[in-house]
């Protein structure tokens, strides 16, 4: 609180500072930045919970996160209207397959115990209170016992929850273990599937984002809906509409990813130029985006994530479209733009893990290619195939 009030006094001397002397423009970057910090102050203040720690017993809703782990049992769950993590070990495998057969909306029957989340013990390390915090998750629920209702309450946001977890579990039980990881975290953003040792050498090298969608995927997407519907006879006008329909509906079934949310609203912002007499730079898209998500979730600016993809794209536009036209070489292109984003990215990548990795620069110059235009369209010919046509997954096996 006492640091909030000092910035909004630095704020406030700033923009006093510069209507003084008639800056017109530090008088729109300094109002804007006091609105913001309000608007911040006050969702932070809504924050909070009615509950108390203890025993509690009451049927709650499921809502997110649904993962099962061997005898662990975890998903976020809304009780009164309130966000609570909850937490359950599984006696036996008997009530384990049960506990699979769960769908986001499902009514649970709870018993259990209230306890607030423990901050990081040593200083620097990961903040679980403060993770919680941000989703606005402010206790664990410790279960003894739950069972299902047999009610549900599903909302449209669950209905797509519920498709893309039945997506991921047929990903998961149908292809191999080797690819099931790549299409599930290159088409829907999941990267629980991918092992941990796989997980930490894309980080060391410099190309874990390659592991997210991000808004090279979200274009490429884009690019591929145009040229379909274009070949179906739509008009450009309809199917500008059409996408900018179906965007918002892609990001909730990624799991509405930072990166993915910020790539899908400024294409929407720019096809909004395109059909609306006003023309809309990608610089003024990528701050429409930022401002939307911001009021849509202020606290999405504590995500890596976000950092990243809105650090990279700003220094992409700002000085990609100069440095590229020195040249003609795509190798060239391809290099400016990774090391770009490299450098763009080294304070929040030092600042969160420590380290940032510089052979990545050259990496990404083969990996990104190799990832977006080969195995990202395998993935969705394979999602395809599993969906559509199943029979052409299966391998015959020698002398049959």
């Amino acid at each position: 609180m006492i640091i909030s009030i000092k910035t909004f006094l630095l704020l406030g001397i700033l923009l006093t500072l510069a209507l003084l002397f008639k800056r017109s423009n530090l008088v729109v970057f300094f109002s804007i930045a006091l609105a913001a910090g309000g608007f911040f102050w006050l969702s932070d203040n809504q924050n909070q919970s009615v509950l108390e720690s203890g025993e509690l017993e009451a049927i709650a809703i499921l809502n997110d996160g649904i993962t099962i782990d061997g005898d662990a049992f975890r998903a976020q769950v809304i009780y009164r209207g309130e966000r609570l993590q909850l937490s359950y070990k599984i006696p036996n495998e008997k009530e384990q397959q049960q506990l699979k057969q769960l769908k986001y909306g499902d009514q649970l029957q709870i018993n259990g115990v209230l306890e607030a989340p423990e901050k990081n013990r040593n200083k620097d390390q990961f903040n679980y209170q403060a993770f919680l915090y941000h989703k606005k998750v402010h206790w664990l629920w410790k279960a003894n016992s739950l069972k299902s209702t047999q009610i549900s309450n599903k909302s449209l946001l669950h209905t797509l929850k519920n498709f893309r977890k039945s997506q991921l579990e047929n990903i998961d039980t149908t292809l191999d273990n080797k690819i099931a990881p790549y299409v599930a975290s290159l088409i829907y953003g999941d990267r629980s599937y991918v092992d941990a040792t796989v997980y930490d050498n894309y980080q060391r090298l410099g190309v874990v984002h390659l592991l997210a969608i991000s808004g090279l995927h979200v274009n490429l997407i884009v690019s591929g809906f145009l040229l379909l519907l274009r070949r179906l006879g739509f008009q450009i006008e309809k199917t500008a509409i059409t996408i900018m329909c179906l965007l918002p509906l892609y990001c909730l079934m990624t799991g509405g990813n930072a990166p993915v949310v910020r790539a899908a609203v400024m294409t929407i912002c720019l096809m909004l130029g395109n059909l609306l007499p006003i023309r809309i730079t990608s610089l003024q898209a990528l701050c429409c985006s930022f401002m939307l998500v911001f009021l849509f979730s202020p606290y999405c600016v504590f995500e890596i994530g976000f950092q990243l993809s809105y650090a990279v794209s700003f220094a992409i536009i700002l000085s990609g479209r100069k440095i590229m036209r020195r040249t003609s070489s795509n190798l060239l292109n391809s290099l400016y733009v990774s090391l770009i984003s490299t450098i763009s990215g080294i304070a929040v990548m030092s600042y969160h893990f420590y380290e940032f990795s510089i052979v990545g620069v050259f990496l990404n110059i083969i990996y990104v290619p190799l990832f977006t235009f080969i195995l990202l369209p395998l993935s969705f010919l394979l999602l395809f195939c599993l969906n559509v046509i199943p029979i052409l997954l299966v391998v015959p096996e020698a002398g049959t």
